[in-house]
């Protein structure tokens, strides 16, 4: 596990592991559908916030 300091992103367009040309998430390696990128965080991300 690796702990980041920073905030939780809102969606994955403000993510780091968001890849613009791609549309996909560099960590998963999955595309984006347009549903995932207008909800917010998809159920399938790796992210996980700390308390």
């Amino acid at each position: 596990m690796v702990k980041i300091d920073m905030e939780m992103p809102t969606s994955c367009e403000k993510c780091p592991c968001y890849h613009d040309e791609y549309e996909a998430c560099k960590v998963k390696k999955r595309k984006l559908n347009w549903i995932e990128y207008l909800k917010g965080k998809p159920e399938w991300c790796p992210l996980i916030e700390e308390k």
